[in-house]
């Protein structure tokens, strides 16, 4: 129908009004809309997500895609859409943002596209508050050797940009993904059962550049865990930063095929990974998607194959990316899953994170992906950074502020063990954790704040966990059966600040023998962590 009529000296706005109205509806009253964000959403980061779905016409041929409009002004760079689906990332201006989606003809369909031709548009307003003055902070930070100049290694015949300029906005950008990756991951694992604004770490304006008084040679014969260790102290973060670190000094020795000066390993306050796959990462948004689509194969004699077998660029810089969320991860406490625990793949913290792209693409190698392939948080990952102190930036003040209900009118502790009844106080701030020695079997966690979270470690690794959602305050809440083979979270309305847990089911659960090493990491609503020595199987 559109592809007969022209517009000469109209304006594109005034165009899309008259093929479709200001809300997006076509003349048979199908409405393109964003699923993921509703109208007036506030966000805490600046990158927004929106995915959703248009209405799909027989006149419709050839390759769409989804442009957008902020506040007036065509951003640069284009979405693609298919199958009645759409995916696109927008920068956000302080304050009101109005967003308008319009479906046309890509670029890439010379029979069919037309700059006038638009066959669905919609509009939301997103309003972005960036936290003023945030508590915790993820900074990104560019690691540069005492005599090195700061570029990165490629390929070297395919006209990659190496320069530390370059560099910088790669590592930002892919900083900006995994940020609004983790708010929308745990806004779909969430939002049916609970009413919570999206939620993610707050990541530093600028990448920090942090030059070592090592020079080149020395970094590069360092072993993965020596980088971490040097730069861990180097760094000298508190309790309230976590950086995340790209070694500009990487480098691959193309006759031997193997990267020196190079990791991939988070924790404490520190994610720290090598940057020889950098080249592959987008710079601007609007090469997000392009990245994601190149199937330009990874020359191993010329550069380091870090893309899970795949062998090529979309892959490299799928897989990297989302690695460095994987080690972020490890730093906000989330542990690998035990194969029990790997139902679809094991999500970001197992190997999901190779298939970052699918979040932000409907594709992967010319073949659409469904919702059940991109990548998630598991349970027990979502559940515990729900509650953690760097995605509550705004939670702090109350949470820490919260006591036990009953520490006013009832003085007295509440059932524990008998043997340390003296350990059990009632203005804890954090969790207390206890194993009885009256041969009853059981295990006592007590929090002045409330208990969200507890996960059950075995050798390092999550084999099981419990949640608490809920704000109505449970003074002893007894758990003598767990079911650890269900990827769900469910557990009513309670915020209990007393959880007593029989020993022997919860070994059966988790799959733990005497040789195992069980420890136990509790969370509270201040986002408080304590963990465990052994537990005495």
């Amino acid at each position: 129908l559109f592809s007969h009529i022209q517009f000469v000296g109209c304006p594109m706005k005034s165009i899309l009004n008259l093929l479709i109205g200001p809300q997006g509806k076509l003349a048979d009253g199908e409405v393109m809309r964003v699923t993921n964000l509703t109208d007036n959403e506030i966000l805490t980061y600046p990158l927004a997500y929106l995915e959703g779905f248009y209405p799909r016409h027989d006149q419709q041929s050839g390759p769409l895609c989804v442009a957008v409009e902020r506040n007036g002004t065509t951003e640069e760079g284009s979405f693609p859409a298919q199958k009645g689906s759409f995916k696109a990332l927008v920068w956000l201006e302080d304050g009101a943002n109005e967003i308008r989606l319009s479906i046309t003809p890509s670029r890439l369909d010379e029979t069919n596209y037309s700059p006038g031709k638009v066959w669905a548009s919609t509009t939301i307003r997103i309003r972005y508050e960036a936290p003023k003055k945030p508590r915790k902070v993820v900074r990104l930070v560019y690691a540069l050797a005492l005599d090195g100049d700061g570029t990165i290694e490629a390929p070297g015949d395919q006209g990659d940009d190496q320069s530390m300029e370059s560099a910088l906005r790669r590592v930002q950008l892919a900083g900006h993904l995994i940020q609004t990756a983790t708010a929308e991951l745990l806004y779909r694992r969430f939002h049916e059962k609970v009413d919570f604004p999206r939620k993610t770490f707050t990541i530093s304006k600028d990448v920090h550049i942090h030059r070592l008084p090592e020079r080149s040679e020395e970094l590069l014969d360092m072993t993965g865990q020596e980088l971490w260790t040097l730069l861990h102290q180097s760094l000298a973060a508190g309790d309230d930063v976590i950086n995340l670190c790209i070694m500009s000094f990487t480098r691959y020795d193309r006759a031997k095929q193997h990267v020196r000066g190079h990791t991939a390993l988070g924790g404490s306050s520190l994610g720290l990974f090598g940057s020889a796959s950098c080249f592959a990462w987008p710079e601007r948004i609007q090469d997000v998607i392009s990245c994601f689509e190149d199937r330009r194969k990874i020359d191993k004699s010329k550069a380091l194959d870090d893309s899970c077998g795949r062998s090529t660029r979309w892959a490299l810089a799928s897989t990297t990316i989302g690695a460095t969320l994987h080690e972020l991860g490890h730093c906000l406490s989330l542990p690998h899953p035990t194969a029990k625990m790997k139902r679809g793949g094991g999500g970001i913290m197992n190997r999901g994170f190779d298939h970052f792209n699918r979040l932000f693409h409907l594709c992967e190698g010319g073949h659409f992906m469904d919702r059940k392939d991109e990548p998630f948080f598991d349970s027990g990952s979502s559940a515990r950074l729900l509650f953690h102190p760097f995605l509550n930036n705004d939670r702090m003040e109350r949470s820490v502020l919260r006591r036990d209900p009953w520490s006013m009118s009832s003085p007295t502790p509440p059932p524990g063990p008998k043997d340390k009844p003296c350990l059990v106080e009632r203005e804890i701030s954090s969790p207390s954790i206890f194993q009885s020695c009256d041969g009853k079997g059981r295990i006592m966690i007590v929090s002045g704040s409330g208990i969200r979270h507890v996960g059950f470690n075995v050798n390092g690794e999550n084999a099981g966990f419990l949640v608490f959602l809920g704000e109505i305050p449970c003074r002893e809440l007894s758990v003598d059966e767990f079911d650890f083979t269900q990827d769900d979270i469910s557990n009513g309305k309670l915020l209990p600040f007393s959880l007593s847990m029989a020993i022997k089911p919860l070994l059966k659960s988790c799959e733990a023998r005497a040789s195992d090493d069980l420890r136990i990491s509790v969370m509270d609503d201040s986002g408080t962590i304590v963990n465990s020595e052994g537990v005495q199987i």
